[in-house]
């Protein structure tokens, strides 16, 4: 599990050395990006609250048909792709926000800066990094020739 590239795992809970939400834990901890499905043969709540808690992908109760396994299958597997697409997707919009001549700032709904490209510390004078986080109007305050544009 250590250098491979796994894009799915199915854990029984009760295994000889361990259980299947030790296997779960590690795949957490290492970060690896691929579902896992739980499997039992006696379900209760607290191992499908476990596996829950340390990210499963789903939970199946043994006997366990052919039917279920494929479109649990499927299912996670379209997941992951779907999550590997939106980081893509996200990876590609990040690039273009950095890259931009112009200044982007975010602001949430508090009038709190979430976001600031390094435009922003070529036109203002101001690094970005500094301004995540401040209330856009303190920071407007310190640009004040600036602030008409906004």
């Amino acid at each position: 599990m250590s250098e491979q590239n796994i894009d799915l795992v199915f854990a029984d809970i009760v295994l000889d050395n361990g259980s299947g939400t030790d296997i779960l834990k590690e795949i957490g901890k290492r970060g690896l990006l691929c579902p896992v499905v739980m499997i039992t043969g006696q379900p209760d709540i607290e191992t499908a609250a476990e596996s829950v808690r340390f990210g499963a992908y789903d939970y199946m109760i043994k006997p366990v048909h052919k039917e279920a396994l494929i479109r649990i299958t499927r299912m996670a597997l379209d997941h992951q792709a779907l999550l590997a697409e939106k980081e893509r997707y996200r990876n590609h919009l990040e690039a273009i926000f950095r890259s931009v001549t112009e200044a982007i700032i975010t602001i949430d709904h508090r009038k709190q800066i979430t976001e600031a490209n390094d435009a922003v510390g070529v036109i203002f004078g101001i690094s970005p990094e500094t301004m995540i986080g401040r209330l856009s109007d303190d920071v407007f305050r310190i640009i004040p020739k600036y602030v008409e544009r906004f």
